[in-house]
């Protein structure tokens, strides 16, 4: 017998020991199973809508639209207002004319001023101008000069530390349009 034979036979052997100490464990089974189970969890959830997550946005991007409408009448750039009932909102613009007999007129061929829709589980409650309290559908006017002082009340899914779900957008007197929260100033 030559070295090679045994050593290809030592070889062999070893090949055939490996081979019936491979593979997994029902123990590496299940915590890979765990594992893959806890990672597609986390998608679901950040794949999932989250209402309150929803409607934070939707009533930041109000306070932006709003803003910018404040802006644009400021800047006699185009007369402006907007209306609200307890499912959307919109944008007007008023067509040249008398201060008493303006026609107003919804934005449609705007996107950023056109009709909205509140996001899921959020609704209009109230519109105050001036500490005087406007009806669904009444228009907010944004004149030129100074900005109106208003606040619009909006029920949103409620806060699990607070258990209220209320959020006031307040115009400020330099135009800004603050976020307030319940239980904050």
């Amino acid at each position: 017998m030559s070295a090679t034979g045994s050593c290809d036979r030592a070889r062999r052997s070893a090949t055939v020991k490996g081979r019936s100490h491979r593979g997994f464990t029902l123990i590496e089974l299940l915590v890979v199973l765990v594992i893959l189970g806890i990672l597609s969890t986390a998608v679901a959830l950040t794949v999932a809508p989250d209402p309150r997550r929803e409607a934070t946005l939707e009533i930041q991007r109000l306070a932006q639209v709003l803003e910018a409408a404040m802006l644009e009448a400021q800047a006699g750039r185009r007369l402006l207002a907007w209306s609200a009932d307890t499912e959307a909102y919109g944008f007007w613009e008023a067509e040249r004319g008398d201060l008493h007999e303006r026609l107003w007129k919804p934005l449609t061929g705007d996107e950023r001023f056109g009709r909205h829709r509140f996001s899921a589980g959020l609704h209009l409650v109230s519109v105050e101008v001036e500490g005087l309290s406007l009806p669904p559908g009444a228009l907010l006017e944004f004149p030129r000069g100074d900005p109106p002082l208003f606040r619009i009340a909006l029920e949103g899914p409620r806060n699990e530390s607070t258990g209220d779900g209320r959020i006031e957008l307040r115009a400020t007197p330099i135009g800004r349009v603050d976020i307030h929260s319940p239980g904050k100033p």
